[in-house]
């Protein structure tokens, strides 16, 4: 659709009266150079979004938003205009870079792992790492113990974590199950956000020194993340292959992100006074709707993954017992 205008004030126009529908304030667009640019507003949100004109076609650029509960939203409010980008220039270097993932036979020895953990549990924040390891770093790490965290036991991941940490460049995104339940209310699809928090985990770890190769673990289409990378204008390859974990450097980001999820259950517990349970069990079901007659259906915003069915499974259970 993009690339379908050749007019961009006609496109500025029509992304204007969009965004309206959606409660946005829209300025005047004033010219830069090869395109244009314009301030957004929304509640106490204010961010600038560029476009852009070349002979490869049109591009929105999002690289001045700061905030990046904005910038969810926005992208989410815009997905009429960025799904055709995500289809188009399929052959291009990018694309490659995300589709050629799983062929790789040798992964680079400098190499940004990603990996989350929390995205199965219905307590808990959804946490994202990302931990780069040379070859020298590799070399301080190796033989203390270090693979996949759901092979290690709490106490080891804690002590672990905090070596990887203190030794890696790396960055760490908890996304608390307030702002989890905000933002996936907005995308309506867990594979959307894996993918944006990934390039943003990637993005601050590579503020800290350029690394050419990143590498995570296969879920969703690969436009996903091809769309990602466009939006944050990273410069640098994503490979994606299923079981990821087995490479050194996830293994590390997985055991961060493991830490962090841990801790965070942990800090939730203390708060209420509970044991709350990992997993999306038929226990932990009971122990959620135990927790809601004690706490009320609201204060499941504040712990709980709420798109999950066992959700559903509560509200059915407590109108059935109103009967």
């Amino acid at each position: 659709m993009l690339n379908t205008y050749s007019n961009l004030d006609v496109l500025y126009q029509d992304i204007k009266h969009h965004l309206q529908e959606n409660h946005y304030h829209i300025n005047p667009y004033r010219e830069i150079q090869y395109g244009i640019q314009f301030l957004i507003s929304k509640e106490s949100y204010s961010e600038v979004l560029r476009i852009y004109k070349s002979k490869k076609g049109i591009k929105l650029d999002f690289s001045q938003i700061k905030s990046d509960t904005f910038l969810l939203a926005l992208q989410s409010d815009l997905k009429l205009f960025l799904t055709p980008l995500q289809l188009s220039d399929s052959k291009s270097a990018l694309g490659e870079d995300v589709t050629k993932i799983s062929s790789m036979k040798e992964e680079p020895d400098d190499l940004i792992g990603v990996d989350e953990s929390g995205k199965g549990d219905y307590f808990g924040p959804l946490v994202i790492a990302a931990v780069r390891v040379t070859p020298d770093i590799r070399s301080e790490l190796e033989g203390l113990g270090i693979s996949d965290s759901k092979l290690l036991s709490d106490s080891m991941i804690a002590n672990l974590a905090t070596l990887i940490q203190d030794k890696c460049p790396h960055a760490v995104m908890i996304m608390a199950n307030a702002s989890y339940n905000t933002i996936y209310e907005k995308f309506k699809n867990l594979n959307q956000m894996l993918a944006w928090a990934h390039m943003k985990v990637i993005e601050d770890t590579l503020k800290q020194g350029y690394c050419a190769h990143a590498l995570c673990d296969q879920f969703g289409n690969a436009s996903l993340l091809k769309n990602s990378l466009r939006t944050k204008d990273l410069n640098i390859t994503l490979l994606q292959r299923p079981k990821a974990e087995t490479n050194f450097s996830v293994a590390c980001a997985s055991i961060v992100a493991r830490h962090h999820f841990v801790d965070s259950i942990t800090n939730i517990s203390q708060s209420y006074n509970l044991s709350f349970p990992k997993g999306s069990s038929k226990h932990v079901s009971n122990f959620a709707y135990d927790f809601v007659k004690q706490h009320g259906i609201e204060e499941l915003d504040l712990v709980a993954k709420k798109h999950f069915v066992i959700t559903k499974q509560i509200v059915n259970k407590l109108e059935k017992n109103k009967e």
